[in-house]
């Protein structure tokens, strides 16, 4: 999570929002749309992934499919810089491995979430009047929002020109992101649904309430219902493990994430397996 700035601050922080180029130079992919479905739809489509890990850094979900024998494809700059969705060849790159995506692969992507949840909300100040683009004044709003519009713009073209495919979109809880006019489109254009889960349910540490939308049939089994028994577990969990290296609370309330809270981000095993079973039904479906 980043740490706390000034509205106006455009210090790049060391958080999940990155680029490795300057703004002037990035890739407004919506200004792009024929040219990005000409390249989608020409040459080079050979089906060979089952499933595109997009912003993995931890390369979770993409080792669970390679483990069950599918081929898969990691795709986020923290693990390589070529893979810079705000950059033209960054945005190329995705587009060279959409073009291989099997029918009714699945593209599961947790777009950079920092600038969108509440915890960060005084440094981006995402709210209804100002259509949740936040404080542009902020180069990483204004980087994430450079992010989001690429991945939309890739999805809804992507979309066009394969016959099937299924994508899953994650963010925690109290993300804004969806509430976005781009994403709020996608979710109309491409018939998406929303579930909500805890990936406490699923062996995380914490309890971390999470918003799932895509349009993937069996979307619906991944959906967690948190009781009672289930909190007073993961409090037990968190006890024994300590939760300092994530966040603290203070006596008003006021959180504070730890150096460690990035790490939070990453998928636990049992989530993977749980997202590819509920994808092979949908696979093995007429």
């Amino acid at each position: 999570m980043p740490k706390r700035t000034h509205a106006g601050d455009e210090k790049v922080q060391d958080d999940d929002v990155q680029t490795a180029c300057e703004e002037g130079a990035w890739f407004q992919a919506e200004k792009h749309r024929k040219e990005i479905r000409a390249f989608l739809a020409g040459p080079g489509n050979e089906e060979r992934y089952a499933m595109l890990d997009l912003f993995g850094a931890s390369g979770q979900m993409s080792k669970c499919w390679r483990k069950a024998g599918w081929e898969a494809f990691a795709y986020d700059i923290k693990t390589n810089s070529e893979h810079d969705l705000t950059s033209a060849n960054g945005f190329w790159e995705l587009c060279k491995a959409g073009k291989k995506l099997m029918t009714k692969g699945l593209i599961f992507g947790g777009p950079p979430c920092s600038l969108y949840v509440w915890i960060s909300k005084s440094v981006h100040n995402r709210r209804e009047d100002n259509k949740y683009i936040g404080e542009t004044r902020n180069l990483k709003v204004r980087m994430s929002n450079r992010i989001v519009a690429n991945m939309c713009v890739f999805l809804e073209e992507l979309s066009e020109v394969k016959d099937c495919v299924y994508s899953v979109t994650e963010q925690p809880g109290s993300s804004c992101m969806f509430k976005m006019r781009n994403t709020s489109s996608m979710v109309k254009r491409l018939k998406m649904k929303f579930v909500w889960t805890w990936m406490g349910l699923f062996g995380h540490e914490m309890q971390k309430g999470t918003k799932l939308i895509g349009n993937l049939p069996s979307l619906g089994s991944l959906r967690r219902v948190m009781t009672h028994a289930s909190r007073k577990q993961i409090k037990n969990r968190q006890t024994k493990n300590g939760m300092a290296k994530y966040y603290t609370k203070d006596s008003d309330g006021k959180v504070t994430g730890g150096k460690n809270l990035q790490s939070s981000a990453a998928y636990t095993p049992e989530f993977c397996k749980a997202v590819y079973k509920a994808w092979l039904q949908d696979l093995k479906a007429n």
